[in-house]
């Protein structure tokens, strides 16, 4: 097994050519009212990676993250968990045999016990056993709640809550914890606190982490690799600066970071569009129809009263702005500092100053305009849930969290 940074290079979860399916005939490819959820998944995660499988809601993300787990079967394809399989046609493995762990966007806390009863609920022993008590307080000194134990979960902040769930789910030493976007419910500033004190710690741990989640910045600042998923399939898997530098077509360089989607003509040198010649960082499609993906902070402006392009918004962010420019029959965005404020109605010199991804063209349906926000990308199906909090068909306790 070779060895990677602070990771081990070795699959603790490994996925296989897997496929859910929902609705009345699962049996028959294409059988009418079926929602396809997974559609052929191959993934492998690492031991030690902190791995995000990020997506818009519906694009099987969760679906994914429950068959690991043990709380759905796949109708198709395997699951392997160090190598053990505990899932294929034949086989499945239940949850609570699986020593996965699971942190869920509530945190599931147990009202009436306290901290280190929350912590403790699923290590083996009785109360006051020794070896019980010593992981207890080696969990709660790892997540930095040592002296809060004697608590309950209503005496304690949201970002405390948290930390008592990511606990509880290491304290039985888990092959693989899986989160649910974890910080879903937690106001921004906290938000982004929490994540880079939790990444920490996970990887104090040594933990092997799989996080689902919507949010970009999440997925590029937690993880040591990301996998884009869009209707069922991963799209590209790699390093959160190879994702966004060289995304593998224009769904994943809009969805990752922003991207301003650029019509454009390849001669196999250059691309020319509205904007005029664009060199590209990479391979050129062959000649005909392209697309450019340009980031908003590759574009620069500057002001020239004859300049080709106008400005219709400008929104100040204090750190920086994002302004938009109409061009021709284009609108760019562009996101710049603060040392000069644009106006509505300014006339600008528009001009690429960073590497450029081209695609062969047109622009995919649904990508021609540019996106408010996460919520305007175009998604699959939304897989139905089972339970709340993620439980299996028949489970009551919280057993299956732990």
């Amino acid at each position: 097994m070779s060895s990677d940074g602070d990771r081990e290079i070795g699959g603790i979860v490994t996925c296989t050519g897997l496929r859910r399916v929902y609705g009345t005939d699962r049996s028959v490819r294409g059988s009418a009212g079926q929602v396809v959820a997974l559609d052929g998944v191959d993934l492998e995660v690492d031991r030690g990676e902190f791995l995000a499988v990020l997506g818009a809601s519906g694009c099987g993300k969760t679906t994914l993250l429950r068959l690991v787990a043990g709380f759905e079967r796949p109708d198709e394809g395997a699951i392997l968990l160090e190598g053990a399989l505990v899932a294929a046609a034949d086989v499945f493995v239940p949850p609570e045999r699986r020593r996965v762990g699971i942190v869920v966007q509530d945190h599931a806390l147990f009202p009436h016990l306290t901290v280190a009863g929350n912590v403790g609920f699923g290590l083996p022993g009785h109360r006051g056993d020794a070896a019980r008590t010593t992981r207890i307080n080696e969990v709660l000194e790892l997540v930095g709640l040592e002296d809060l134990g004697g608590r309950y979960p209503s005496d304690l902040s949201g970002g405390q809550q948290q930390r008592v769930a990511i606990a509880r789910a290491l304290a039985p030493r888990p092959r693989v914890l899986l989160l649910d976007e974890p910080f879903a419910n937690l106001d921004a500033a906290l938000r982004s606190r929490l994540r880079l004190e939790v990444r920490d710690i996970l990887k104090a741990a040594g933990a092997t982490v799989v996080l689902v989640t919507h949010d970009q910045e999440e997925a590029l600042s937690l993880a040591d690799r990301i996998a884009v998923m869009d209707r069922g399939r991963v799209l590209q898997v790699g390093e959160p600066q190879e994702v966004y530098r060289h995304p593998v077509n224009p769904f994943v360089a809009r969805f990752v970071g922003e991207a301003n989607l650029v019509e454009a003509q390849s001669d196999g040198r250059v691309l020319r569009s509205a904007m005029g010649t664009i060199a590209v960082a990479g391979p050129v499609p062959s000649p005909g129809p392209a697309v450019a993906a340009v980031r908003p902070e590759a574009v620069t402006l500057s002001p020239d009263p004859d300049g080709q392009g106008r400005v219709v918004t400008a929104t100040y962010f204090g750190h920086d702005q994002v302004v938009e420019v109409s061009l021709a029959d284009l609108t760019l965005r562009a996101r710049t500092g603060n040392q000069r404020r644009f106006m509505v109605g300014d006339r600008v010199r528009v001009d690429v100053t960073a590497g450029v991804t081209a695609f062969p063209g047109p622009v995919p349906p649904g990508l021609e305009a540019l996106p408010a926000g996460l919520e305007d990308q175009p998604a699959g199906p939304e897989a139905p849930p089972s339970g709340p909090e993620m439980l299996p068909p028949g489970t009551t306790g919280p057993e299956a969290l732990l």
